[in-house]
């Protein structure tokens, strides 16, 4: 019995030192929820190709694991229908490494320089000064592969498929990048997991450093070995806790919980003063075009080349410019062709409502792009859920006649609709 009972300790220990080094790794995993910041989700650039909006400019934004989009939602004559293009965007180190993934090296930068220093004046904490990142790591942290497809109504009608990829070296809005964001939220990870490890050892009572008892010591008639191990004794407390927590645990767990509030509230507020920072990115992709729905006998179709930059105009504004290089066969000659667009953006609002004014300008006569002028609206519907209509107006010069281009899309990140499994400490009431 009393092996049994041991060798149960050893186990219930080793599942703590694994959660321990869990909720370590969590204080700067790039995975974290205290680093998804509900900011508009973009276009991703293979919906762009395959799609062929009039709005040809790539839009920056911040890093999201994995997200997607539908476009297209009315036709030729305006009216709505169901949507012709699809597309999912992955960022492959954040989705299949971010739990693992410390902020420090999402970012570029060494491991350990966000440690804090306290100063002996108590003048506050002191961050040694940040070196320079390593631009080949951070452009694979922001690395993120888009595949999306555009079909056309009739089954004699082509349809495209187009891979994608982009990468941002610049990107103030994104919070693992962002050195003040990456160090408060640092500074509260590390007070809530302070006060959860004390919240386990004042309810539980635990112990460090006792001795296990003697495996070949006798043991009485209806004896009962007490919980001599601290993994024993904080997982019985846990399966069965008393009804009411000591008073100083309750005022334990009400600083824990108010600092967690602390960290919901930085998130909110961080999407809210930083959605329209500074960004610079770079895009590309092609894509590939079958003869019908089928998606028989593929052939090279299309590929393009995106550069954007966005720029605080205000609390209220962001401006953005970009260019794009297309080029594209001729489904007649055969022949390739191309062209150079140029164009901008003025957005005006808060982060989860604002208006858009847009132009953009092709270089070369060579496709089909037109001059094109345009408003619209972008707004957050739901957590992680964000849509744009807009309304313009394209210039065909041949003609001396203008077309009334209308674009509904519908973006969304990876719904947040389950909390992370939370460590044996964080399981305390």
């Amino acid at each position: 019995m009393r092996r049994q009972v041991w060798a149960a300790s050893l186990l219930l220990g080793a599942a703590m030192a694994g959660s321990a080094s869990a909720q370590l790794a969590d204080r700067a995993a790039a995975g974290s929820n205290a680093f998804r910041v509900d900011i508009a989700v973009p276009e991703a650039p293979a919906l762009l190709l395959t799609a062929g909006d009039a709005n040809s400019l790539l839009r920056p934004s911040t890093v999201r694991d994995f997200s997607a989009a539908f476009s297209d939602f009315t036709d030729e004559e305006g009216r709505f229908t169901l949507p012709a293009s699809f597309a999912v965007e992955i960022a492959p180190r954040l989705l299949f490494f971010g739990r693992g993934l410390t902020v420090q090296r999402y970012a570029g930068l060494p491991a350990d320089i966000d440690i804090p220093v306290r100063k002996d004046s108590g003048a506050g904490l002191v961050y040694p000064a940040e070196p320079a990142a390593n631009l080949v790591t951070r452009a694979w942290s922001t690395l993120r592969v888009s595949l999306a497809t555009h079909r056309l109504e009739g089954q004699d009608q082509p349809t495209k498929i187009a891979l994608g990829f982009r990468t941002s070296p610049i990107n103030d809005a994104d919070p693992r990048l962002n050195t003040n964001y990456r160090r408060a939220i640092r500074t509260l990870l590390a007070g809530r997991n302070r006060l959860n490890t004390e919240i386990a050892q004042n309810r539980c009572q635990i112990k460090p450093g006792l001795e296990p008892p003697a495996a070949d010591a006798p043991m009485p008639p209806g004896y009962v070995p007490p919980s001599l191990d601290p993994g024993v004794a904080l997982a019985q407390c846990l399966v069965a806790p008393a009804p009411v927590p000591p008073t100083p645990v309750q005022e334990l767990i009400a600083r824990r919980d108010a600092v967690q509030d602390s960290i919901v509230a930085a998130r909110r507020a961080f999407a809210e003063d930083n959605w329209n920072q500074n960004t610079l990115e770079f895009a590309g992709a092609f894509s590939l075009a079958a003869r019908d729905s089928t998606g028989r006998s593929p052939r090279p179709a299309e590929y393009a080349a995106w550069g954007t930059y966005t720029h605080p105009l205000a609390s209220w504004a962001q401006g953005l410019l970009g260019a794009r290089f297309r080029s594209a066969r001729d489904t007649v000659s055969d022949e390739r062709q191309a062209e150079w667009l140029l164009g901008g953006r003025l957005y005006m609002g808060r982060n989860n409502a604002k208006a858009l004014v847009e132009a953009q300008l092709p270089l070369g006569d060579e496709l089909d792009t037109q001059p094109y002028a345009g408003l619209g609206v972008e707004a957050r519907i739901l957590p992680e859920l964000w849509a744009t209509f807009s309304a313009g107006v394209e210039r065909h010069d041949d003609a001396r006649a203008s077309r009334l281009v209308t674009r509904f899309s519908i973006r969304s990140g990876k719904p947040n609709l389950q909390q992370p499994e939370p460590t044996l400490a964080q399981r305390t009431p």
